[in-house]
């Protein structure tokens, strides 16, 4: 579990670290999430979308919780 946490965490601070040179805001800030945003969104969108699943079968009692 450590080999995928240690990875995200190494491709979101060398971007940040990579880009410091233009400023706080727009160089960490504004690239820091440019390799790993995807990441973050398909995660959220992917727990969104299985809620909603678990949601609507627990509704019609298809899967008693």
């Amino acid at each position: 579990a450590a080999v995928p946490i240690t990875g995200f965490g190494n491709a979101v601070v060398s971007s940040a670290i990579e880009h410091k040179s233009e400023g706080y805001v727009l160089g960490v800030g504004g690239n820091m999430f440019k390799l790993a945003g995807s990441v973050i969104l398909f995660g959220v969108f992917s727990a969104f979308v299985v809620a909603l699943i678990k949601t609507i079968l627990v509704k019609f009692g298809v899967v008693s919780w």
